[in-house]
């Protein structure tokens, strides 16, 4: 029987493994010991052939999205929790209609099509620790958020909510608002978990007083920084932005990228070369050392100037959106 070879990636963690088959005898390897358990189970005559069927499919891989979550309206938001969690908000521009998602990084759904109250004018405000806080809107036809609604996130279950306030911002287990009283403001204090006043002060017309967060309060993931292209000598970052542009086009504002060890992500808009219209949105991963296309997805078509990308990495996991309906998760090398 000819030796053959299985190879799998778990696009989860990450693990690289192979199974190894000759004479009817299989062996679950992983890649790191190949070598040792391969010479062990088969011997010298059989590893070799065997190691080089392995090292032609390792050659061949490819990178996949780990999982997808795709919502029937357009995906307006994206949240992303300590826990490895994502809070979507999701609008249907045709009925009018807002509701919110919850996907496990896994990419297990917890929970989708929530409606809290208020079916349009209704938005997220903040996620903090284990609570999403939405807002309302003070009138439909003026842009001022009024009202908190604090849901908790592992089930989507409301906490509470105060119709009369206006966020200014969370530090650890307190909700800071404002209240408009008949001459001025009120700075109220409450309970993140329960919604309970702990403190109100009269803050007479001065609410700009900004909420600083708690270390650790900041965002848990990485968003991409604007690359700056001048007519200076290409920077190795810049050199590996060309691998992942394509024959024909050429890049339509200002790129983003998010640097690793061994590789780079780029997002960034497109246009076909001397053209001014139809951007195409581009996420794409490259390699460092060889400056090779490791990874690539469009994001959208677009007719509108280019603009940012929605991407964002967690340690080497990448989370995107594409065509503003589908969460595209993606581990890479690392």
């Amino acid at each position: 029987m000819r030796p053959c070879c299985l190879f799998s990636t778990n696009t989860l963690t990450g693990t690289e493994s192979a199974i190894a088959c000759v004479g009817g005898r299989c062996s679950l390897l992983k890649l790191e010991s190949k070598i040792v358990t391969l010479f062990k189970d088969f011997g010298e005559l059989t590893a070799f052939p065997i190691l080089m069927s392995l090292f032609t499919l390792i050659g061949r891989r490819r990178i996949r999205p780990a999982w997808q979550y795709t919502t029937r309206g357009t995906l307006w938001g994206l949240y992303p929790t300590r826990e490895g969690m994502m809070v979507g908000e999701e609008r249907d521009l045709d009925t009018k209609t807002t509701s919110f998602f919850c996907v496990d990084q896994r990419g297990f759904l917890r929970w989708k099509n929530k409606v809290y109250g208020e079916t349009w004018w209704t938005g997220i405000e903040a996620v903090h620790a284990d609570v999403l806080l939405l807002h309302g809107y003070a009138t439909p036809d003026l842009p001022e958020h009024k009202g908190v609604i604090a849901v908790r996130i592992a089930d989507g279950e409301e906490l509470w909510r105060n119709s009369e306030v206006t966020l200014l911002g969370v530090r650890g287990e307190e909700v800071h608002a404002t209240r408009k009283l008949p001459r001025g403001y009120a700075r109220i204090t409450l309970a993140l978990q329960s919604g309970a006043i702990l403190r109100e002060t009269d803050a007479s017309d001065d609410i700009s007083e900004s909420v600083a967060p708690e270390p650790g309060d900041g965002m848990p993931v990485e968003l991409p920084r604007p690359l700056l292209l001048g007519d200076d000598e290409p920077t190795e970052i810049q050199r590996m932005l060309g691998a992942a542009l394509e024959p024909g086009r050429e890049i339509a504002g200002t790129p983003e990228f998010i640097e690793r060890p061994g590789f780079a992500v780029f997002a960034f808009s497109t246009r076909e070369t001397g053209k001014d219209r139809f951007f195409e949105g581009v996420v794409s991963v490259v390699a460092r050392d060889a400056r090779t296309l490791l990874y690539r997805d469009t994001l959208g078509m677009s007719a509108a100037l280019p603009g940012p990308m929605p991407v964002m990495m967690r340690g080497n996991i990448m989370h995107y959106v594409r065509d503003r309906k589908t969460l595209v998760t993606v581990s890479l090398p690392g």
